[in-house]
């Protein structure tokens, strides 16, 4: 017999796919929820308010999604304060982009218990 292309172990990967995807827009919904009680708006009643995610990425371990924040993080801040990725750092950047660095580590690491 003919196995069809993927076989069961192709069809197993992508129902644990859809489940993943499930699980994290159920967080997502959560935490706009929790964000918007304790938010600026206070649990005031909402409606007609939508959330666009652009994108999502997933890290095998909490070291992986920690280095990917902060490479993000590093990069935002880069270009907030006009400083070009090839460009040298002065003791004032360097030190303002550690204390990014190390808050950006806390967040992580805390959003992972």
């Amino acid at each position: 017999e003919e196995e069809e292309e993927g076989g069961p172990e192709q069809a197993a990967r992508e129902l644990w796919k859809d489940s993943m995807f499930r699980q994290v827009c159920e967080y997502i919904a959560q935490g706009f929820q929790a964000a918007t009680e304790a938010g600026p708006i206070c649990g005031e009643p909402m409606s007609g308010v939508a959330f666009v995610v652009e994108e999502i990425e997933f890290y095998p371990t909490v070291r992986h999604a920690t280095a990917a924040a902060c490479h993000y993080a590093l990069k935002a801040l880069r270009t907030k304060l006009g400083i070009p990725s090839n460009r040298e750092l002065t003791p004032q950047q360097e030190a303002a982009l550690e204390a990014e660095r190390k808050a950006v580590t806390e967040q992580v690491a805390a959003s992972f218990g």
